[in-house]
């Protein structure tokens, strides 16, 4: 058995020794084959030696000194041929030769945006790559809008402009808005017309700085004025108003609309005070509604409405108090030189030195109160006083009746406290509680014509019908019906506005 062993050892280790015997070993029996090898020079643009073949069967390259033949006589070097690269357009990533990886171009530390166009739904991109370094929005990001069309609206991430800024408010409805934003206007300047259409006290205040120029008013709302005082009517560093008033000689239109809380206060003695001190001859004041006003004033011709009436006012009404330190005191207008139609008054009336009342103190000769009633109290310290005209020099006073208390100290009537003998008072009434019928006649001449309403001789429809035939007479639309509301024992008549 150890025979057998050792023998077979024996032609193992001579197997072994015949294949080793028949490789490239034996050099001079070896037939090189070549094949083509992908060897390159250091850098394809230096000139080198391009080792392009080996033997297929010995792996060994045809320059090596073991191998024995060559097979080719083909030149082992290279021309310079350019590096070829393959760019991937990111200049931060470096060009690399693809043949021998030589570096062609370094890449850059970061991009170079190009100049940004402020748009950000405009990509930017790098000027030396095109690489995008931010990306475009989809869309524009408004800021906040703060409501006004005249302020642009501008995207909150490239401040570029997406709504722009309106030249200036627009309101062709006049109805005080902003047609295209939320602003409110103070007033419009209807230039067609020449008038300030006004929605607030400040729009009030801004006709008044310019009312000398003839422009009109029309309110479009009712108005309540501010309780900051910031007038000063007496000049004695004190402000103690917040109208200063004001004289026109346009048409100020009420618009059925009222103003309300009017304060205007002085201690020195001037003449001629009121909201309006003084309307012109060719003035017009009308449809206005003056609500809880306080007035307080030293001198001659205060009005609640007007000091001095020298146009016409129609359709306007008054309430509060005004005390006056002297005379030609009412709540319409101190002294009238126009005419007065279908107004009244509800305020409380206080004048020192008399000729007070209602609707007017004192009337002008050839000047009308038509178809107006007081319900104020008128009350005095002195003489002729009445509950619609205190002093009647000449005019006609038709129409008219009077609730109200009338006190004084001489020449007092329920409707009239004074007048003179050009004066025309027809178809007056009063109605007041007193002790005696004589209270509402005062004096018995001045009131001669102006008739008690007793409900059975003289009722309050007989009153109307006739305040309505002047009224129509007179050409205007205005007409008074029978009041059947609460108020009614105090004003049994109202005007009927057309």
């Amino acid at each position: 058995m150890k025979n057998f062993v050792k023998k077979l050892f024996v032609v193992l280790v001579a197997l072994v020794a015949v294949l080793t015997i028949s490789a490239c070993d034996k050099k001079e029996d070896h037939v090189h084959e070549p094949e083509k090898i992908e060897a390159k020079a250091a850098s394809c643009t230096e000139e080198g030696k391009l080792e392009h073949w080996k033997c297929k069967g010995c792996d060994k390259l045809f320059e090596d000194e073991a191998c024995t033949k060559k097979t080719t006589d083909e030149k082992l070097t290279v021309e310079p041929t350019g590096h070829k690269s393959s760019d991937d357009g990111d200049c931060t990533t470096a060009v690399k030769c693809s043949v021998c990886e030589v570096v062609i171009t370094e890449a850059k530390a970061a991009h170079s945006p190009e100049s940004d166009d402020g748009d950000c739904t405009t990509a930017v991109k790098c000027s030396a790559c095109e690489v995008i370094t931010t990306e475009a929005k989809a869309a524009h990001t408004p800021e906040a809008d703060d409501g006004d069309c005249t302020t642009a609206v501008k995207c909150s991430v490239c401040e570029l402009i997406t709504t722009e800024a309106s030249e200036k408010h627009v309101d062709l409805g006049f109805d005080g808005n902003c047609d295209r934003c939320e602003y409110e206007f103070d007033y419009i300047h209807d230039e067609t017309s020449n008038t300030y259409i006004v929605f607030t006290a400040e729009g009030l205040y801004a006709w008044e700085k310019d009312s000398w120029k003839g422009i009109n008013l029309l309110l479009k709302r009712d108005i309540v004025m501010p309780t900051e005082l910031k007038f000063d009517l007496d000049e004695d560093g004190v402000p103690d108003s917040n109208w200063p008033g004001v004289r026109f000689s346009s048409t100020f239109d009420g618009n059925g609309h009222s103003i309300s809380g009017v304060i205007m206060k002085s201690a020195v003695e001037r003449d001629i005070r009121g909201f309006a001190t003084t309307i012109n001859s060719s003035a017009v004041l009308k449809n206005l509604r003056l609500l809880d006003a306080d007035m307080s004033f030293v001198g001659i011709n205060f009005g609640i409405l007007v000091g001095y009436n020298d146009g016409l006012i129609e359709n306007c009404s008054v309430s509060g108090k005004i005390y006056a330190d002297g005379n030609n005191v009412a709540g319409i207008a101190g002294t009238n030189s126009g005419t007065i139609i279908a107004c009244y008054n509800d305020a409380e009336v206080f004048a020192t030195a008399g000729t007070s009342g209602g609707i007017v103190g004192q009337n002008i000769e050839g000047n009308d109160v038509i178809g107006c009633y007081n319900t104020g109290a008128i009350l005095s310290e002195s003489s002729s006083v009445g509950g619609i005209v205190g002093s009647l020099y000449g005019g006609k006073l038709i129409a008219t009746y009077s609730t109200s208390e009338v006190t004084g100290s001489y020449n007092l009537g329920a409707v009239i406290g004074y007048k003179d003998s050009s004066a025309e008072p027809t178809s007056n009434y009063w109605s007041i509680s007193a002790t005696t019928p004589e209270y509402g006649i005062g004096n018995k001449a001045n009131n001669e014509n102006a008739e008690n309403v007793d409900g059975e001789s003289v009722t309050w429809a007989n009153v109307m019908a006739e305040m309505n035939a002047a009224l129509e007479a007179y050409g205007t639309e205005y007409r008074y019906s029978l009041n059947t509301g609460a108020d009614s024992d105090i004003r049994p008549l109202v005007l009927s506005i057309p």
